[in-house]
C-alpha cells in the first residue's frame, strides 16, 4: 500500500496495489486530484464535485462523501475493498478526528441514545453497555456507578486515545472471547452510514443478552440497508424511534431487540 497525506493537510489519498491512474479525465483544479481507479479519497475544503460525477460513473466508479469534506471514489468493480479502504482512511485521521468532527453534536446524539438505552431497559440497576465504533471515547464522560461503558472500536488509533479519555475499550479478539449475552445493550453513534461490511455485527449481536437492544443513528439516511440484515439475518425486531428535533440533526433512529 502507498499512501501520502500532503505537507498542509489540504490533500489526502492513497491506494491499494499498482493501479491506472485515471487522472488525465479530471479537469485540472486549484487543488491537486489524484485518482485511481481502485481508491481515491481528497480533502478539499467542502469542495462539491457534483461536476465530476458523470465522468466518474462512465468510468465506473462511485464518489462518495465521508465527514462532509473527504471525497472517496470506489471502483465498482472493486467494492469488497470498500470497508478496507474506510479502515484506513481512519488510521490516517485518527489524531485529527475531533478536529473534524462536531463534538459537541456528537455528545449530544450520545446523549440521546442512552437515554433511549436507560428508558427500554427499564433498569434501575446497573447496565453494561457496549459503544460500538467508539472513535475517540466521547462516551467516557457518562460513565458512572450503574452504567458501564465499554468502547470498541476497529481502528487501533482510535481505540488509544480512548483509553487516554478513561473508557475501557476492547479490539475484536477480546470481543470474540467475551461470553454471550453480556451486554445489556450496543449502541453506535455517526457510525452505520460509514458501514460497508456487516461481518462482525454477528459477533456483536451473540454478545447482547435476551431482549437486549442495539440502537443507532442513520446520518442522512445512509447505511440503512443494515436495517434489513438485523431484521432478515439476526431477526432482531425492528423499532423505528422517533424524535423530531434529534432526528434532523443525526438523522434517523433504528433499534434492534433480540429475540
Amino acid at each position: 500500500m502507498r499512501q501520502a497525506i500532503d505537507s498542509n493537510r489540504e490533500t489526502l489519498f492513497f491506494h491499494l496495489e499498482d493501479s491506472l491512474m485515471i487522472g488525465e479525465l479530471i479537469p485540472k483544479t486549484e487543488k491537486s486530484i489524484l485518482v485511481s481507479n481502485k481508491v481515491y479519497f481528497c480533502y478539499l475544503d467542502g469542495i462539491v464535485l457534483n461536476n465530476l460525477k458523470d465522468i466518474f460513473l462512465i468510468n465506473n466508479l462511485i464518489l462518495t462523501r465521508y465527514l462532509d469534506r473527504f471525497y472517496f471514489l470506489f471502483s465498482t468493480e472493486r467494492l469488497e475493498i470498500k470497508q478496507e479502504i474506510i479502515d484506513v482512511f481512519f488510521e490516517i485521521i485518527a489524531l485529527d478526528y475531533d478536529e473534524l468532527i462536531d463534538v459537541e453534536r456528537n455528545i449530544s446524539n450520545i446523549n440521546f441514545l442512552l437515554n433511549i438505552i436507560i428508558k427500554d431497559q427499564n433498569s434501575f440497576g446497573s447496565l453494561r453497555i457496549l459503544d460500538y465504533g467508539c472513535g475517540t471515547g466521547l462516551s467516557q464522560q457518562f460513565v458512572r456507578n450503574g452504567l458501564e461503558i465499554i468502547g470498541y472500536d476497529r481502528c487501533p488509533i482510535m481505540r488509544n486515545l480512548s483509553e487516554r479519555r478513561g473508557l475501557q475499550v476492547i479490539d475484536d479478539e477480546i470481543l470474540m472471547q467475551i461470553k454471550d449475552g453480556s451486554f445489556d445493550a450496543v449502541f453506535a453513534s455517526y457510525v452505520f452510514h460509514l458501514f460497508s461490511n456487516t461481518n462482525n455485527l454477528c459477533t456483536v449481536w451473540n454478545k447482547l443478552k435476551p431482549k437486549g437492544i442495539f440502537i443507532g443513528n442513520f446520518h442522512k439516511g445512509k447505511g440503512i440497508n443494515v436495517v434489513d440484515f438485523f431484521r432478515n439475518e439476526l431477526k432482531g425486531e425492528v423499532i423505528i424511534y422517533k424524535s423530531v428535533d434529534y432526528s434532523k440533526i443525526h438523522g434517523e433512529y433504528f433499534g434492534f431487540r433480540k429475540k
